[in-house]
């Protein structure tokens, strides 16, 4: 796929990615079970048992999920392992596909992924704004460009979470680690750009420029959600990763569950001490936990169902694509994309389209419930994982610059 494209008025010539992410003879999406390290593998396990625990305490929410002997898909539309059958994809990757997932355009037409990926050395390049906004740009121009739906996302200082849907008839031309490659690619661009023009510069001591060498830590993380359970552990693990990391000595301190809401108190609040923890979930601006429990009222930055990409038409296509990339209106981007170019321009904020969160859907009846309930949901993972906090390694004080 060639890539051209404009980032924040820093022009990028073009980017070669030797595979199409998205398109015709991509290879078919391996079992996310051989793209994960045992490390990952047992970190999920880990959460997993935490939201067991969260689920029985609340069978009022979870009674579906708690039911085991459910063998067809229900209202979150996630996939069973059960009645599964094997194809072969183009390159002889074994593919799965769910007899209970059907094309039909609803819920039960997706399937999910969770991906996630390190920066090499646990360096913290992504601490200041700017760099997690190179990022969040990203994400969304490559959901809307593989027709990807970007349902939660966590910037961390040194790694990031997607958690991604895809259509069931696109499964077989759709490569997760593909996706991520090209997200990862054009940021390192950008960013290596950035390092050494603007942040050199506003340093005294000048940091030595980055090289040509790798800025990643290896393969992202790709597991494939099969169920429910998997589904609403991925969302709450995903939301809560920045807050766990980030206030430690408050969760320590935590001596009380939080309260949930019930039918008969759904306007109690917090304890103050988890007040405290739900406001700075809310004030931070790198995922989409803000606007979950806002009700999904407004516009969210860099979330999607991927469809709500402007793409240019045929007489913009014909007039602009042999234009150099540093004469094309801010915002556009060229992309080689189903054997074809294209140009897609910025969404305005009125044609922004987002996919509904089944698992967020079924926390209440009206958008301010499912918010309040989500919330709460929230602050019950902290207090089940407080003695397991997510802790990262120290780095060096620069970002992209390790101390030794």
């Amino acid at each position: 796929m060639l890539l051209v494209g404009d980032l924040n008025d820093t022009k990028i010539s073009c980017s070669l990615i030797q595979a199409s992410v998205f398109g015709l003879g991509s290879g078919a999406q391996p079992r996310a079970s051989l793209m994960v390290d045992r490390t990952f593998l047992k970190q999920h396990a880990a959460s997993m048992a935490e939201m067991e625990m969260l689920f029985e305490e609340n069978p009022g929410l979870f009674g579906h999920i708690l039911d085991r002997k459910t063998t067809e898909t229900d209202g979150a539309g996630v996939g069973h392992k059960s009645d599964e059958k094997s194809a072969t994809g183009p390159d002889d990757e074994p593919l799965i596909v769910e007899q209970n997932d059907q094309p039909d355009g609803g819920a039960k037409g997706w399937i999910y992924f969770h991906i996630t990926s390190r920066v090499h050395f646990q360096r913290r390049i992504f601490e200041r704004e700017e760099v997690k906004e190179m990022l969040r740009k990203h994400c969304l121009h490559y959901a809307r460009v593989c027709e990807v739906a970007l349902l939660n996302y966590c910037f961390m200082d040194n790694h990031f979470h997607l958690n991604v849907a895809v259509r069931v008839e696109a499964l077989a031309c759709f490569n997760a680690s593909k996706f991520v490659g090209c997200i990862k690619q054009q940021f390192t661009n950008e960013y290596k750009i950035w390092f050494n023009g603007p942040y050199r510069r506003e340093k005294r001591h000048r940091p030595k420029e980055l090289g040509n060498g790798t800025l990643w830590e290896g393969r992202p993380h790709i597991e494939r959600i099969e169920d429910d359970a998997q589904f609403a552990a991925c969302t709450l693990y995903i939301e809560a990763n920045r807050l766990r990391a980030c206030s430690g000595a408050q969760l320590d301190a935590l001596e009380e569950p939080p309260m949930l809401r019930t039918h008969d108190d759904e306007e109690a609040r917090l304890q103050p001490c988890y007040e405290e923890l739900l406001e700075r979930v809310q004030s931070y601006r790198y995922q989409s936990a803000r606007w979950y429990i806002g009700g999904c009222q407004g516009e969210e930055p860099a979330l999607t169902d991927g469809t709500d990409g402007n793409w240019a038409s045929e007489q913009e296509l014909e007039l602009w694509w042999e234009v150099p990339v540093r004469d094309l209106p801010k915002g556009w981007r060229k992309v080689w994309f189903k054997e074809r170019p294209g140009i897609l321009k910025p969404t305005l904020a009125h044609a922004r389209s987002y996919m509904e969160n089944p698992f967020i859907a079924r926390l209440g009846s009206t958008p301010q419930a499912r918010g309040r309930t989500f919330a709460r949901l929230l602050m019950s993972t902290c207090w089940h994982g407080r003695n397991r906090r997510v802790c990262d390694d120290d780095e060096g004080n620069e970002p992209g610059v390790v101390d030794f």
